[in-house]
């Protein structure tokens, strides 16, 4: 029997055990009551997997359901306030750390690292009566909104840590007061993108050895290493690169002087023709019009890294940069899936209720995930969607044995073979996944450029 599955139903059994005593220290429970830490975790559970715009009415039939005793929409409306958000708050901080916090595989590309993180953001549109508090981005966007900060393991599809700010707070913003730096342990890589791109955060994970690979921002200027007063114009060095060749060159980041790698890759003709028509529709949106050096960026990949190339090399850098792309997939299921993307109330207690709810069910649902995989030997892909929508289907089941680890690990142990079949993403999809082509050499025939600027 897999040791490592047995500790993590341990682990998740201890959290699901010890629900009324996490309720007592949060104060959701401070005398006894019909709704207690047990009985509103499996509600809340429930609830967010079954109905995808959740009622007062829906959890009031479903803690029926569950536990037998009536309660009214009002009486459970009563309860949604800041000590059953902080309950909450506790048990999503608990499920994040039942996964290992390293890498489940572990290509060779990535040997270097001791992990690889993500970090990104999501926006979720909310009812404009809450505006005074978290405000949208403004334009043609709800006027209300709200960003959830994560960082995120896509080597083991696993959420690490969140945050929850108002929808018109810049990432770079967000990341310059960010005061987590521990959540990336030392010598890990983070991948993100250009709207956290901010040079005292570069020299924070400077300075706690933790390497990064972003995409550069155009209001970012660059300086020559040799001679660091002189300005390098990006424009006229990717029009004097005729022959398309990669170049990848050490530069000083911004008047910091910040040292870094930029490596440029020229795009397929078909890629700029997309990325043109996207850019000129976000324009003409705006009523503005695109100059001559912004078509130019277009024709260009264009990243920055803190990495050597030993550490990883000139090819690889895009490569590894695509992993960044699993986030976007984990923010896909959240929306499709539990209707994240739209948040109707208007109270400020139940918006956090609502957000705590649906992140504890995607956290219940990758660490299952996890759980099914631990031990299986071969690369398999599962499609996150078809999992979700089958996992739903035994949520009840899961619910009845969580609170015993020998029942979670046996009803795991004896579904294994039907979850995983049908988990798995159809066999005629011969596209190798990202994680798959780390493992592949590159291919000869490009032209790389080292030469110092």
């Amino acid at each position: 029997m897999d040791n490592n599955l047995t500790k993590i139903c341990k682990r998740t059994k201890d959290i699901f055990k010890n629900l009324n005593l996490t309720a007592h220290k949060t104060k959701f429970m401070q005398r006894t009551s019909k709704l207690d830490g047990e009985s509103i975790i499996n509600t809340v559970i429930l609830t967010q997997y079954l109905c995808r715009q959740a009622s007062l009415e829906d959890y009031s039939t479903n803690y029926r359901l569950l536990t037998g005793k009536n309660i009214s929409r009002q009486g459970f409306d009563k309860r949604i306030n800041k000590n059953t958000n902080n309950f909450l708050k506790e048990i999503l901080t608990q499920l994040i750390k039942i996964i290992p916090n390293k890498n489940c595989v572990n290509p060779k590309l990535l040997s270097s690292f001791s992990s690889v993180k993500v970090i990104d953001s999501t926006s979720i549109e909310l009812n404009e009566a809450l505006k005074d508090n978290f405000k949208g981005s403004g334009g043609c966007a709800s006027a209300s909104a709200v960003k959830i900060q994560t960082i995120f393991s896509p080597l083991s599809n696993n959420l690490n840590y969140f945050d929850i700010t108002a929808g018109n707070v810049p990432d770079n913003k967000f990341i310059c007061n960010f005061t987590n730096i521990e959540e990336l342990e030392s010598n890990s890589l983070l991948l993100m993108d250009l709207g956290y791109s901010s040079v005292d955060f570069f020299n924070s994970l400077n300075d706690n050895n933790i390497k990064f690979i972003t995409r550069y921002k155009k209001d970012l200027k660059i300086f020559s290493i040799q001679n660091p007063e002189k300005e390098i114009d990006l424009i006229e060095l990717l029009k004097n690169n005729k022959n398309k060749n990669i170049i990848d060159t050490n530069i000083l980041l911004t008047k910091k002087h910040f040292p870094c790698r930029i490596i440029i890759y020229p795009v397929k003709d078909k890629t700029f023709r997309e990325r043109l028509k996207k850019k000129k529709r976000d324009y003409q949106k705006k009523g503005n019009v695109l100059n001559d050096n912004a078509i130019e960026l277009l024709k260009w990949s264009i990243m920055i890294t803190n990495t050597s190339i030993d550490e990883v090399n000139t090819l690889n850098i895009y490569k590894i940069y695509r992993l960044r792309w699993s986030i976007e997939l984990f923010f896909k299921l959240w929306k499709s899936e539990l209707d994240f993307d739209y948040l109707s109330t208007f109270k400020e207690d139940r918006l956090y209720f609502e957000i705590y709810s649906k992140l504890i069910c995607v956290l219940i649902f990758t660490n299952f995930t996890q759980l099914l995989l631990s031990d299986v030997d071969e690369e398999i892909e599962i499609s996150p969607f078809k999992s979700f929508s089958c996992f739903k289907l035994f949520i009840y089941e899961f619910l009845k044995c969580v609170y015993s680890s020998k029942r979670l690990e046996q009803f795991i142990i004896s579904n294994k073979l039907l979850f995983i079949r049908k988990f798995l993403k159809k066999s005629y999809k011969k596209r190798k996944t990202t994680l798959s082509k780390l493992n592949v050499h590159n291919k000869g025939g490009w032209k790389i450029s080292y030469e110092a600027l």
